[in-house]
């Protein structure tokens, strides 16, 4: 049988982070190597439910959404800044581990 993926949130206080990884384990060694943070003593470590994959977005922080009453593409923005995806798509896409997301921009 297959591993099924799995989503973590490294929750700092301050700022979030999202790693794609088959198990806890997997996913904080992988943080730990990807940010060189050193340890994560100080951070919570929850996983989010497959059911909540696809309300959360991924968005592009270097285009944010346009001013005036203009008629867009189509795009949807979130928090001011353009979708470029959700949580969901994202780990259709990729394999584990990956690094998803952050709010630290």
């Amino acid at each position: 049988m297959a591993q099924s993926k799995k989503i973590y949130m490294f929750d700092w206080d301050s700022s979030l982070d999202w790693v794609l990884a088959y198990d806890k384990k997997e996913a904080v060694e992988f943080y730990l190597n990807f940010t060189q943070c050193g340890d994560i003593d100080d951070c919570k470590i929850t996983r989010i439910p497959k059911s909540k994959w696809k309300d959360s977005f991924i968005i592009d922080p270097d285009e944010p959404e346009p001013d005036g009453i203009e008629i867009f593409d189509g795009s949807l923005y979130s928090g001011g800044y353009k979708i470029i995806g959700n949580f969901e798509q994202f780990a259709e896409e990729n394999n584990p581990p990956e690094f998803i997301a952050t709010t630290e921009f």
